[in-house]
């Protein structure tokens, strides 16, 4: 009798910890300003060297290489199967990309810097839902 409760425990909690994984804790904007206040991001200090980190802060906005971001999302809860378009237009949606050309996403925050997402932080902090 022991063994049959300990056995159905562990299915139960198997179960609803594959149930939790496919439900968001809050919308993408939550998600990002939740990462960022938690460390979850390797930031430079200074941008000139960014080939080493993440990203950075760039004039009160959070510059994220686009690998960094679509991983990080892609590790949420409820995020699992969102595609890089999905994840920009989402971004767009709220208004917290910053674009410097009409069809792209990314931007150059320097001169010989690689292309980053640069998201606006007070915009992440103004629709943030947590659910």
């Amino acid at each position: 009798m022991d063994d049959a409760l300990c056995l159905a425990l562990d299915k139960h909690k198997a179960l609803k910890k594959e149930i939790e994984e496919k439900i968001p804790k809050g919308n993408i904007a939550a998600c990002i300003l939740c990462g960022y206040r938690q460390g979850a991001f390797d930031l430079a200090k200074k941008p000139e060297k960014p080939e080493i980190h993440e990203g950075t802060i760039w004039e009160r906005d959070l510059c994220l290489r686009p690998e960094a971001l679509i991983r990080f999302i892609r590790l949420q809860p409820g995020y699992h199967d969102w595609s890089r378009n999905r994840i920009t237009q989402s971004l767009k949606d709220i208004g917290a990309l910053v674009l410097q050309e009409e069809n792209a996403s990314t931007v150059h925050i320097a001169k010989d810097l690689p292309k980053v997402y640069r998201i606006r932080l007070d915009v992440l902090k103004d629709v943030a839902e947590y659910f």
